[in-house]
């Protein structure tokens, strides 16, 4: 298979790239995948006579930042009522520089009462007054919507995820007109709920990177896919060299990753002389010198004890991506 980008893959310093893509070429963006959503929540609007105005793409503001959506306070009314930014799959849809602050600066410059961020797996609807206000993020959030497991924009339309997005698009534009009439109040996201969510969001992202990462060595050595085999057998699993197998692994080695540094934070809080404070060097580049830094910390750990967590296995063989955004 030939390795390919996205059309939609940032090349500029700093900002978020998209992993390359295995497989069939990417033609949709963003874009037209918010144009996908916009078609579906006017359908459902009009359907379920919800009186909100009709989702539209902007055409012309005071800043020129166009949004990818806005919607309307109801349908005899030109307020902006929430203002919507997309980004694709492969993004954190809790990215702050790239996503979350370009939404809030345009849902003030229309007055409009929310925004909300998606990557069409997640939708996450803010109150725009209290992210003003820097307020506690489990504050700033009225409410969160899974949407899918979808790969990429170009799948967006496919049954498997457009159902489950309407049936989510359906809820969330219900519940806006609902607290936006006063006929509830608006929800407040517990803060359990919100680690639960920022870690899994994580884990999805950390997991598309290292799925390339295995795919491809899985292709072009041997004994890595020999080794493959072995583990999948270790777990009481079959591997078949499946997309989903691969994905499966790539969720078992992020998951891994995961556990690892928070179950060392908590030991480092209650062991302060034996362990110091994880910290990782802003002047790391490759993935190789960050798995490097991190062993030195897990080294530390298997002095005291915790064998079964930090010992090494197959999976801490994989090596992170030489990634600004995994790093």
């Amino acid at each position: 298979m030939q390795e390919i980008a996205t059309d939609d893959k940032m090349t500029e310093k700093g900002k978020q790239k998209a992993p390359p893509i295995r497989g069939t070429m990417i033609h949709k963006t963003e874009r037209s995948g918010a144009a996908v959503l916009m078609h579906w929540m006017r359908q459902i609007i009009d359907e379920k006579d919800i009186d909100l105005g009709m989702p539209d793409v902007e055409t012309g503001a005071a800043d020129r930042k166009m949004p990818d959506i806005v919607i309307y306070e109801s349908r005899r009314s030109n307020n902006v009522l929430c203002v919507i930014e997309a980004k694709p799959p492969h993004f954190d849809v809790f990215n702050e520089e790239e996503l979350k602050e370009p939404a809030r600066r345009k849902a003030v410059e229309r007055k409009a009462k929310y925004f909300a961020l998606t990557n069409f797996k997640k939708l996450i609807w803010y109150s725009t007054e209290k992210v003003n206000a820097n307020l506690g993020e489990e504050e700033q959030i009225i409410w969160r919507y899974s949407l899918s497991d979808l790969p990429d924009v170009n799948s967006l339309e496919a049954t498997r995820y457009a159902e489950p997005t309407r049936k989510a698009l359906e809820e969330s534009l219900v519940k806006l007109w609902s607290v936006w009439t006063g006929k509830e109040a608006e929800p407040k996201l517990p803060i359990d709920e919100l680690l639960t969510l920022r870690l899994y969001e994580k884990i999805q992202i950390l997991a598309v990177y290292y799925r390339v990462i295995i795919e491809k060595r899985c292709e072009e050595n041997k004994e890595f896919r020999i080794k493959l085999r072995h583990w999948f057998i270790q777990q009481q699993w079959s591997f078949t060299g499946q997309p989903q197998d691969f994905d499966k692994i790539a969720h078992q080695a992020a998951y891994l990753l995961v556990i690892k540094i928070l179950f060392y934070n908590v030991l480092a809080t209650k062991r302060p002389d034996d362990l110091a404070p994880l910290d990782m060097p802003v002047v790391l580049v490759k993935g190789r010198h960050c798995q490097r830094q991190m062993q030195i910390y897990y080294d530390e750990v298997l002095e005291i004890d915790y064998e079964p967590i930090y010992s090494n296995n197959f999976i801490d063989s994989l090596c992170f991506p030489d990634s600004r955004e995994v790093l």
